[in-house]
């Protein structure tokens, strides 16, 4: 009997490997009982490299002294060249061995190799970086045999018996994902799924950091503080902890010892933030959220409409509702706040509530922060993600699907979407999409495309990929090219292409000229490495891996 598959989340300040076993889907601990690896990596000055809780040990301990990278997946660039002391080396590899020490986890804990793996990234990521993690996988030696979107994995640990819509945010340390989806009778359907790639915790951490130092920008050099590894990585750490405290408490007080002042000495510096100051700061990053929930709203209402029109069942107040609210936003005022006295509807005693009706469930250790669901809850119906700990349904998830597509799980079904809009280009150069974002999968779309010069014998066919980086808006992930037409004046050929996205989230492209029937093909999964690369950058990291293995052969 093959071994199951593991679920990966790869996170941006944590990661987490889960299996499904016969009483559901659990975290797979190390042997210190850990259940979340830290996404760090360092390199010490004599080349030895550390990963996860080793290598925060090793930061802490040597900081300055070696190089330590966190918050890798936010670089996942192959334009991008690390350089630790006279070396260099790729996120790639370092995403790897994240990977690498998760898989070893997993194989130390059954004393079993695992090979196959489903890994959890955020909804925003396009193809490029999803390619990426699937090169990173390969080079740890697990094969991924799917790359699912972080917001719709938790979904599957909604409980079995639930039915309804659901909106699950997702604010984890870098990323934020947010997913509509409508389940019953076993059937988990993605409505609408979308997210930010540069929203996380760490970005809420680092807008208090900037806050400290200007509030000791009076009596200490900031500038030494900002730039000198270890006392930067001190003021790091008590802008965490602070954060954190903030969470609990209207106030806090935020303590960083020896700090260097302007005359060149060494104090301590201590100062009290209130939760409202820091709320305030933070007021540009609160608002992207609210903004990415909201965009989900028409969907949910659409969704609405097609169940059935409840706004007959309605009770309508003396005092009208503003015309932009509509029925829709009244139903979740009455929910969200019921104690409130006028302006809400109300629903009448014997109507139940619609089957359509979406609340909100906060993922990630960052919903933590009451401003979060306090803006949201102005709007929105928020309820506690009744889940243990709020980091662990992605991985849990992930496990989920695994076993899904394994055959051990077979009493739910899940339904995606595509993350992004894929199509071509017209002769201006803009995007021309074929299938938009958030489309039910499979899908399929077809349409007719034809020469612009006369004696015209091929055409090149730019495949595309909506991305919001781009200043065109799209970027280019293919190229299809067909040839052997008959050369004639232009605008007669007529070429069928074809987009088709399967279950799976693969695109494949094809063309067919009419009149030959000559056809041609490109499916978009193709590794954008070189196997020589490839191979190169495996052999490196299976042998630290196999320095790894012995390392806890003789630990055990």
């Amino acid at each position: 009997m093959p071994n199951p598959i593991l679920g990966i989340d790869f996170g941006t300040s944590s990661c987490a490997v889960a299996i499904l076993g016969a009483d559901g889907p659990r975290l797979i601990p190390d042997r210190a009982g850990r259940e979340f690896l830290p996404s760090m990596v360092v390199v010490r000055d004599d080349g030895e490299l550390l990963v996860g809780h080793e290598a925060v040990r090793e930061s802490h301990k040597l900081a300055g002294q070696c190089f330590a990278v966190s918050s890798i997946k936010r670089r996942l660039d192959r334009t991008i060249e690390i350089k630790p002391g006279d070396g260099r080396t790729s996120p790639l590899i370092l995403s790897a061995l994240i990977l690498a020490e998760l898989r070893l986890q997993a194989e130390s804990h059954f004393s079993c190799d695992f090979n196959d793996a489903v890994i959890a990234v955020p909804a925003n990521f396009g193809y490029f970086q999803r390619q990426f993690i699937k090169e990173a996988a390969l080079i740890a030696g697990l094969n991924p045999i799917r790359i699912v979107n972080e917001a719709t994995t938790s979904v599957c640990m909604l409980p079995k018996d639930f039915e309804g819509l659901v909106t699950t945010a997702d604010l984890g340390g870098g990323t934020f994902d947010v997913s509509v989806v409508e389940t019953g009778d076993g059937v988990s359907e993605v409505i609408y799924t979308d997210g930010a790639d540069d929203l996380g915790g760490d970005d809420f951490t680092e807008v208090l950091e900037k806050l400290l130092l200007r509030k000791a920008d009076m009596d200490f050099d900031v500038n030494y503080c900002r730039t000198h590894p270890v006392t930067s990585r001190r003021i790091r750490s008590a802008a965490e902890e602070l954060k954190c405290l903030l969470s609990g408490s209207d106030a806090a007080e935020a303590r960083i010892p020896y700090l260097r002042t302007h005359a060149g000495s060494f104090r301590d510096f201590a100062c009290t933030l209130s939760r409202m100051e820091f709320e305030q700061e933070c007021a540009a990053l609160l608002r992207r959220i609210e903004s990415l929930v909201e965009d989900t709203r028409p969907y949910v209402e659409k969704r609405g409409r097609m169940k059935k029109n409840w706004d007959s069942k309605l009770e309508r107040p003396n005092a009208p509702a503003k015309a932009s609210e509509g029925w829709f936003r009244q139903l979740f005022s009455r929910v969200a706040a019921p104690t409130e006295p006028s302006g809400a509807a109300t629903l009448k005693p014997s109507s139940p509530i619609p089957p359509f009706y979406s609340s909100i469930w906060l993922l990630g250790n960052a919903t933590r922060m009451p401003a979060i669901g306090h803006r949201l809850r102005k709007q929105w119906h928020v309820q506690p993600a009744k889940v243990g700990d709020l980091k662990s349904p992605v991985a849990l998830g992930a496990a989920q699907i695994a076993g899904m597509l394994s055959g051990a799980e077979k009493s739910i079904l899940l339904l995606d979407v595509t993350p992004r809009s894929v199509g071509t280009a017209d002769k201006a150069g803009d995007f021309v999409p074929m299938i938009l974002r958030n489309t039910s999968l499979p899908v399929a779309c077809t349409q007719s495309f034809t020469t612009t010069v006369p004696n015209q014998t091929s055409i090149s066919l730019p495949i595309m990929e909506e991305s919001r980086r781009a200043a065109s808006g799209a970027v280019q992930i293919g190229t299809l090219r067909i040839e052997g037409l008959i050369p004639c004046a232009a605008g007669i050929p007529k070429i069928d292409v074809k987009f088709d996205v399967d279950a799976n989230a693969v695109l494949r492209v094809s063309a067919q000229d009419t009149a030959t029937g000559r056809s041609v093909a490109v499916q978009c999964d193709e590794l954008q490495l070189p196997e020589r690369t490839l191979n190169q950058y495996h052999g490196m990291v299976q042998d630290w891996l196999a320095q790894r293995r012995r390392r806890y052969g003789a630990s055990g």
